[in-house]
């Protein structure tokens, strides 16, 4: 069997669409497809989402000779920080986002409320858009956490 046939058997047999395995690997359904049809081949760190999300080795997908996946090692996602860590660091993220919002709306009112020069309102402004836009990174990053 092909790289593509396996990816659509392994696919079909998990009840996956193309649409729902590119989501799970974060890839388009296009690519999908072109694998499938022996178009293309995914990058090494494509094979290995796609081997953990099917739960299959890289052996058995891209060896044409190997059958089947008995005796081959299964590839399981390892997660780098225990779990008792990552809702920690999702509510730092939140509470910096915040933070930063506060800053942002303190800026804001010192810009409005005082006579300022122009080179003052500029390090106003400068700190106001830093602060504006870290908070909406620290929010992404707090949703990514969750």
């Amino acid at each position: 069997m092909t790289f593509g046939e396996k990816i659509y058997t392994l696919r079909k047999e998990k009840g996956l669409t193309q649409e729902k395995l590119a989501e799970q690997i974060e890839v388009s359904r296009q690519a999908v497809s072109r694998w499938e049809a022996g178009e293309t081949m995914p990058d090494t760190e494509t094979l290995i989402r796609i081997c953990e999300c099917l739960n299959v080795s890289s052996d058995y997908l891209i060896r044409e000779d190997c059958q089947s996946d008995n005796n081959i090692t299964i590839v399981k996602r390892v997660s780098t920080e225990p779990d008792e860590i990552r809702p920690k660091k999702a509510k730092l993220h939140l509470i910096s986002a915040i933070g930063f919002f506060i800053a942002f709306i303190c800026v804001v009112i010192g810009i409005m409320t005082t006579g300022t020069t122009s080179a003052q309102l500029a390090v106003f402004c400068f700190c106001a858009v830093l602060s504006a836009v870290n908070a909406v990174l620290q929010f992404i990053l707090f949703y990514k956490k969750r």
